[in-house]
């Protein structure tokens, strides 16, 4: 019998963790597509050798630390940091990370998620390797960072014959097909918070349903009436905006979340322990009276949207 690919409650998100070989991603919606998004309709006009050059070009002027002009695994991962679209697709060895990201996002609190599972063993052994390789001691890795500066099929079938015959121990018989999965440079502290991880996918993978195979791959709907209860016990468990996020921008989002809890003035007094235990971790401690002389959660929202200004509520100054 089929599994049944739909989340119930975060304890069976965990059931479904394991760790090393298995990495997570998690959608805000349901997109039943893991495609990296220079290979998505919307970037179906973007000239990928032209926009990356222009990158390379152009960073060294905003920013100090930029790779050696030839280090194009570097430069790649900088280009996906920053928001440029590239074959690299975003994963995690965290599944609660993973699940963050289905249910961070208010305005897709309406629309059910997606939670995507995936075995690197499987995967790698489709480009004959075994386990996940190490960029710069690995010629298969050498390949697809470089695969890119090529702009038609032609010219990529010619480098993959050059790049066979200068690195003899690149082990495969044709152009690669199948995405690889990789560990990362840790370039930024946000890589090392969500533990990111990364699949790169060569040229003839676009378009390809390569995750249709679930020995590969496995995606689990997170059904919208849930999102809110598991955003809140991620939160209790030490993941939120501010830990994925470690800016003064992610701890903002982080702090505006804490109030925008269900508006269901049922069960107030756990809604209440859970802004308390959050907004301690977050702030220090925060006096329990001013909880206490509201019924309920919309008590404290409307008297939170009066006074506008958070500091005020927390030093409890009129409240």
């Amino acid at each position: 019998m089929e599994e049944e690919k739909v989340i119930r409650d975060i304890d069976h998100v965990v059931s479904l963790a394991r760790h090393g070989t298995i990495w997570f991603r998690g959608h805000s919606r349901t997109f039943g597509d893991l495609q990296p998004k220079i290979y998505r309709p919307e970037y179906s006009k973007v000239h990928e050798i032209t926009i990356y050059n222009k990158f390379k070009s152009s960073a060294p002027a905003f920013y100090d630390n930029c790779p050696e002009v030839d280090d194009e695994a570097r430069w790649m991962f900088l280009m996906q940091h920053h928001g440029l679209p590239t074959r690299l697709l975003d994963w995690t060895k965290s599944i609660l990370i993973a699940l963050m990201f289905c249910v961070k996002d208010e305005v897709d609190w309406d629309k059910d998620g997606e939670l995507c599972i995936l075995d690197t063993t499987v995967l790698s052994r489709k480009s004959n390797f075994e386990g996940v390789p190490i960029i710069h001691t690995n010629s298969l890795c050498k390949y697809h960072f470089n695969e890119w500066v090529y702009e038609d099929m032609v010219a990529i079938e010619r480098y993959s014959k050059i790049f066979k015959l200068v690195n003899r121990g690149f082990k495969i018989r044709s152009t690669p097909v199948d995405p690889l999965p990789i560990e990362p440079i840790i370039g930024f502290q946000r890589m090392q918070n969500q533990q990111s991880v990364f699949t790169i996918h060569p040229i003839k993978s676009k378009g390809m349903k390569w995750f249709a195979d679930e020995n590969i791959a496995k995606c689990y709907k997170v059904p919208k009436g849930i999102k809110i209860e598991l955003h809140n016990q991620l939160t209790g468990l030490g993941v939120s905006e501010s830990t994925l996020f470690p800016s003064l921008d992610g701890l903002s989002q982080s702090l505006i979340m804490l109030f925008k809890l269900s508006k269901s003035s049922d069960n107030w007094e756990k809604q209440r322990d859970a802004i308390l235990e959050n907004i301690n971790g977050e702030l220090g401690k925060v006096p329990d009276e001013i909880f206490n002389k509201y019924k309920n959660l919309d008590e404290f929202t409307d008297e939170l949207r009066k006074k506008q200004t958070t500091p005020d509520l927390l030093n409890g100054q009129g409240v």
